[in-house]
């Protein structure tokens, strides 16, 4: 998998990780879920509130969970029927004991770049609230490709919207933020009365099974640890971390893989870790992988822990569909221990074409440690991963020459 840096990231991106769907029949037609949490919100079509019409779409938090990020219901058109204008974003907005509700509009140029955005981030919608007219107003610039848009909720609560309108407007009429430094897409928005009826067709999760583990441990070497692979890389800081490949052989002998990489580093004086990942398919008789959409959600559960760890993507992917965020660095490091020693585990992953998929995996745990190079790798405590992460240090003038490389497991 090749990713541009581990590191990189597009603030304004954040709040528009995919990963998850619910209640799949009520998600109003034309419309996906995203966030960086939706497992934890319920969608719907609902016909007993409206601000007019017959139908709002609800987004609410479940009851008995606390959700940790945020769930959204959006849209992305292409912009070729708005470009060179100034465009207003209006809607709809009721809530009932909300955390923060938002409604959010982004404008992509090429190569996904983020040229226009705004998310009412300074202006949320909190507590309880009627029907309440909220607008954005965004430049969409000559050579834009697409435009994102919808409304999301934050931890608690709920939130309604309604009657949706996106209308060109005059150069005088301020924009409400500044410019933000290969699918067909629709060319005006879909549904936004919510008045059509519900789409039953939302793709189902899919499950797989890996067949096949390939694990590397991965980190700033002096080319003293038997043999490695070198990876380029600019990153400024020192790094511990695992690189897992994961393979599923489908029914016409086509590979599914999943491609993650796991790192921490230290930032200052904290210490934070990082996830890049993608997935590729594999067509018999191919040597090359073929990049499938990007990977908009992902999360990480451990069999036997209760809590799962979810990777907050920033940024855009890159030419391989490549994406890189934040990962709990505590849960990273029960990844490491796990993938040492074989504890199954779950990938929970949501592509930006909203399918979503869950894979169960376990690596092969070397039974004594193993032998690779005249060297004995252990596991947990002793594994390198495990010596790396210990000794892990700030980034240091000489460190920093050091290339990032990846040390074969011996299964």
């Amino acid at each position: 998998m090749t990713i541009s840096k581990l590191r990189s990231r597009i603030v304004a991106l954040c709040v528009f990780s995919i990963i998850a769907f619910p209640a799949v029949a009520d998600i109003p037609t034309g419309w996906s879920v995203a966030g960086s949490s939706p497992q934890d919100y319920e969608f719907s079509q609902d016909s007993n509130t409206a601000s007019s019409g017959h139908y709002s779409a609800l987004i609410a938090a479940k009851s008995g969970v606390v959700p940790r990020g945020f769930g959204t219901l959006m849209q992305t058109i292409s912009a070729e029927n708005y470009r060179d204008g100034r465009w207003r974003l209006s809607g709809y907005l009721k809530t009932s004991d909300a955390t923060r509700a938002q409604m959010w509009m982004r404008v992509d140029g090429p190569d996904r770049r983020v040229v226009s955005f705004d998310n009412m981030d300074a202006r949320p919608v909190t507590g309880t609230t009627g029907w309440t007219r909220y607008e954005i107003v965004l430049d969409v610039p000559a050579d834009s490709v697409n435009i994102a848009f919808g409304f999301l909720l934050t931890r608690g609560g709920k939130v309604w919207g309604d009657n949706f309108r996106l209308e060109k407007v005059a150069a005088e009429v301020p924009v409400t933020s500044p410019a933000t430094s290969a699918t067909v897409l629709p060319k005006q928005p879909v549904n936004i009365d919510f008045e059509n009826a519900p789409n039953t067709a939302f793709a189902a999760e899919n499950t797989f099974t890996a067949e096949k583990i390939n694990l590397n441990d991965m980190f700033r070497s002096n080319g003293r640890h038997g043999t490695q692979h070198p990876r380029n890389s600019s990153d400024t800081y020192n790094l511990c971390g695992m690189h897992i490949v994961a393979q599923s052989k489908e029914h016409d002998r086509t590979a599914l893989e999943w491609d993650v990489m796991l790192s921490v580093f230290t930032d200052g004086t904290a210490r934070r870790a990082s996830v890049a990942a993608g997935s590729f398919t594999l067509p018999p008789k191919v040597t090359t992988r073929v990049p499938r959409h990007a990977i908009t959600g992902l999360s990480v559960r451990l069999e036997g822990v209760q809590e799962s760890g979810s990777a907050r993507i920033y940024g855009v992917s890159n030419a391989a569909n490549g994406v890189v965020g934040d990962f709990p660095e505590p849960y990273a490091e029960q990844m490491f221990d796990a993938w040492e020693t074989g504890t199954p585990f779950t990938l929970d992953l949501t592509y930006d074409s909203g399918e979503h998929e869950v894979v169960h995996a376990r690596t092969l745990r070397g039974i004594g440690g193993g032998q690779y190079n005249g060297l004995r790798l252990a596991h947990g405590t002793d594994a390198p991963v495990r010596r790396c992460v210990q000794s892990l240090a700030p980034a240091s003038k000489s460190g920093l020459h050091n290339p990032v490389a990846e040390f074969d497991h011996p299964w």
